[in-house]
């Protein structure tokens, strides 16, 4: 397996809302929207939404086997950090280094734009994605309680961030001594 991750396109949209609404019917926790409105979705506004950029395909060969997505708030005050949105990886692909591969090139686009706080919810019920942010650095800082209610009711969200060694002015963030 030859694994490869790249920013998504509009060219991308079967893609995109393929494995996207695969992923809200593997893993509903990890996602806001469920698989019907996943399904949904415009497919003009998916497309602009990869526009937009920040979205990531890995790929094995040329098929698709993860998406994710980052993005980063455009007022001023809060352009060091950016959010990352639901992580798929496809079944088949775990334990490969495909979500390692996503998470590094959206640690690349942040470090283009001097992101230096990157933040991300996770299931409290995930115990596997938790483990997995772990290794990379990310602290939990918080909890959401009710974060999602699904028909079996509510569940938690943890909050999770990752900060970098500098602020963009160059010194070492002393909450990170």
């Amino acid at each position: 397996m030859v694994l490869t991750a790249r920013e998504l396109t509009a060219s991308d949209v079967q893609t995109w809302r393929r494995l996207r609404q695969e992923g809200t019917r593997e893993f509903p926790l990890a996602f806001y929207p469920t698989y019907a409105e996943a399904c949904a979705f415009d497919e003009t506004v998916d497309a602009s939404f990869l526009e937009d950029g920040g979205r990531f395909g890995v790929f094995d060969g040329t098929e698709c086997v993860g998406i994710a997505a980052i993005t980063q708030p455009s007022f001023s005050r809060a352009k060091h950090r950016a959010e990352i949105g639901a992580v798929y990886v496809r079944k088949r692909a775990h334990g490969t280094g495909a979500a390692d591969e996503l998470l590094h090139a959206m640690f690349a686009w942040a470090t283009d734009r001097n992101v230096w706080q990157i933040e991300l919810h996770v299931a409290a019920a995930d115990p596997k994605a938790q483990r997995f942010y772990k290794r990379f650095g990310f602290r939990e800082v918080g909890r959401i309680p009710s974060g999602i209610v699904t028909e079996q009711g509510a569940h938690d969200d943890l909050i999770y961030v990752l900060q970098t060694a500098l602020t963009p002015n160059g010194l070492k963030d002393p909450s990170l001594a």
